[in-house]
């Protein structure tokens, strides 16, 4: 699994090169808000 900072929620390039590993992605959270949160995901879903 890959465990991504909430500090690098908002990292698009990483988020994709992330998904495209096929591994599980866990977020954390702590520093995010409601939308970068949902951005994050729909990023992952485009891949």
């Amino acid at each position: 699994w890959i465990k991504i900072p909430s500090a690098m929620l908002t990292d698009d390039n990483l988020l994709r090169e992330c998904a495209k590993t096929g591994k599980k992605i866990i977020f954390s959270v702590g520093m995010s808000n409601l939308d970068e949160i949902d951005h994050a995901v729909e990023i992952l879903r485009e891949e």
